[in-house]
């Protein structure tokens, strides 16, 4: 019997998401391969000048695949898979190799594979949007690293003990295609403030038009300022005690209202410096949570009848998608 329609219509979609995919690690494939991208984004000119079992495509695939096993297991399962169980390399092997790769060649590829999804899916409207717009969800994560003299070097340390300080941490912060499940952008660096990773990584992968959902750490004037001027819109949830119109909303008794917030003297260089307004309309709301708990968030979506406060309620549930990223 012939299938039926809606069956031979899903196995269509597998066969051309399937084709897709190949395409995508084709693209990959042939991006690591190229001598190229190797001299790019090894760390010294003569690594990977001879051909070794452990080849440059070989350590960025298992570095990619991550290692859900004992790293001399991972090797063995991989070479295993590959045909080549004679030439397994030890982990100590490995690992040195991983020291020749250069860390942005990881950011390389994730704008490479971000570039080919948008470009496959959006011809025949495999890539989800929100009134018409890609949705971003913005965030960060303090991450504590190893005490080496690198990282000592580099990164902010905290706590002290007889004077010393003890702890390095570092600042994870991720830009991430909340309905399509796509990372735009990762960075790890210095713990500086939540607005100029706006202004070094997010701005980067977004265009105008576009929306950005943030979470506190972000509800400053200088990151709102900075978006609204090149064009993107916000939502962010907005901390209690912030001072002023924001916090005067919070004692209100008005659900929503439009609001015009001044530049704090703290973040009057950053306004200086980026040449933007130093007073914002934003439309703050109030949103019940499940709990009976209240959340307010600012937006830059100030007409309520296009989005009214249960789409602003959808947006910021959307965002909690990358808390476990």
């Amino acid at each position: 019997m012939p299938k039926r329609p809606q069956e031979a219509r899903k196995k269509e979609e597998r066969d051309e998401h399937a084709k897709k995919e190949a395409e995508i690690i084709a693209t990959l494939t042939a991006t690591l391969q190229d001598d190229q991208t190797v001299a790019r984004y090894r760390v010294r000119a003569q690594d990977w000048s001879r051909q070794r079992t452990l080849t440059f495509l070989r350590v960025v695939v298992l570095m990619l695949t991550g290692h859900k096993h004992a790293l001399q297991n991972a090797l063995n399962r991989f070479f295993r898979a590959i045909g080549l169980v004679a030439e397994v390399p030890t982990a100590s092997a490995y690992s040195q190799a991983r020291q020749k790769v250069e860390p942005a060649l990881l950011r390389h590829l994730n704008q490479l594979v971000g570039e080919k999804f948008y470009t496959l899916y959006a011809s025949d409207g495999g890539v989800k949007r929100w009134q018409g717009r890609r949705v971003l969800g913005s965030d960060g994560t303090r991450i504590n690293l190893p005490d080496t003299a690198a990282t000592r070097a580099h990164y902010t340390r905290h706590g002290k003990q007889h004077g010393r300080a003890l702890r390095g941490q570092a600042l994870g912060r991720v830009g991430y295609d909340l309905l399509n499940d796509v990372a735009r952008e990762a960075t790890l660096g210095q713990q500086v403030a939540e607005k100029e990773s706006i202004v070094t990584s997010h701005l980067q992968v977004t265009a105008p038009g576009e929306v950005i959902v943030l979470d506190r750490g972000y509800a400053e004037y200088g990151g709102m300022a900075f978006l609204r001027h090149h064009q993107r819109d916000f939502v962010s949830r907005m901390p209690r005690r912030r001072a002023g119109a924001i916090r005067a909303f919070w004692d209100g008794p008005e659900p929503e209202q439009v609001v015009e917030v001044a530049v704090p003297e703290r973040q009057v260089a950053f306004v200086k410096q980026h040449g933007l307004v130093w007073r914002l309309q934003v439309r703050v709301v109030k949103i019940a949570l499940a709990g009976g708990d209240i959340e307010v968030v600012a937006t830059s979506l100030l007409d309520a009848q296009a989005v009214p406060a249960a789409a602003l309620k959808t947006l910021e549930g959307w965002r909690w998608g990358i808390e476990p990223y």
